[in-house]
């Protein structure tokens, strides 16, 4: 099953409804104020999710109206973003592929909230992947850039190799770990909120060396561009045992 959410970020009209046309989802949920879109062109959620702080008026009671939507309202006050309990009901409706629209846009905050929500699909086994007018988010970058700035600092491998190599990588793990997951006796999310600003320092270095020849510049480039979204953070504030440190090194562990 295939899973669209539509949540309260910035989007581009144009390009929501180019993206869409050809496109067929089991699953249309509505977060909050992305409401506002889905009723202004005429696009039917099937599910309805959020606080509904921020929802224009009339809107929860037009939608409340319609026997056919189930809506799950929230408490503001909460530990999870709408976003993820989006996400979460989209896991619980068994979809393996996830599209988020309405992401992205000013609220850095928001933003990488959304990224780091999206880790729930990946360590669940199923596609989750964040699109805007610019960009092109899937929950696979995360690692793809803790491995690089590992393999760069314990096996001396280049961007450009571990570029190469992720394919590879991508089919072992659909083909040996996530159809065997719910098997495991324990599974937890190892993502941390702040990683992707702590690796950024060590990543971005990693990139700029990658030439305008090699065939991974294009991929390369994409990267240096999701990691503009984040300010850098020196690793000297990181605790030496934080998982993060499995990367970049100065951890107490022995691995």
């Amino acid at each position: 099953m295939r899973a669209l959410i539509v949540s309260g970020g910035r989007i581009d009209p144009d390009f929501a409804l180019s993206f869409c046309k050809d496109k067929k989802f089991d699953a249309v949920i509505g977060v909050d104020s992305g409401l506002g879109f889905l009723y202004e062109y005429g696009i039917t959620p099937t599910h309805i999710v959020g606080d509904f702080d921020s929802v224009r008026p009339g809107l929860e009671e037009y939608y409340r109206s319609r026997e056919d939507i189930e809506i799950r309202r929230f408490n503001p006050v909460k530990d999870s973003t709408d976003t993820q309990i989006a996400i979460e009901l989209a896991l619980e409706l068994k979809c393996g592929s996830i599209v988020i629209l309405g992401g992205t846009g000013s609220r850095l905050d928001h933003v990488l909230g959304n990224i780091q929500s999206m880790m729930l699909a990946k360590t669940a086994g199923a596609d989750c992947v964040m699109v805007d007018e610019h960009n092109r988010i899937p929950t696979t970058d995360g690692r793809l850039i803790r491995r690089m700035v590992r393999d760069a600092r314990t096996r001396g491998s280049g961007a450009a190799r571990t570029i190469s190599m992720w394919p590879s990588v991508r089919r072992g793990e659909d083909e040996n770990i996530f159809p065997y997951q719910e098997e495991a006796d324990a599974m937890f999310n190892s993502a941390l909120i702040y990683e992707l600003a702590v690796l950024k320092q060590y990543a971005e270095p990693l990139l700029f060396g990658i030439g305008r020849e090699e065939p991974e510049y294009l991929e390369a480039k994409r990267l240096l561009k999701f990691l503009d979204y984040f300010l850098g953070v020196d690793s000297s504030f990181i605790p030496d045992n934080s998982l993060v440190r499995e990367f970049i090194g100065g951890g107490c562990f022995r691995v």
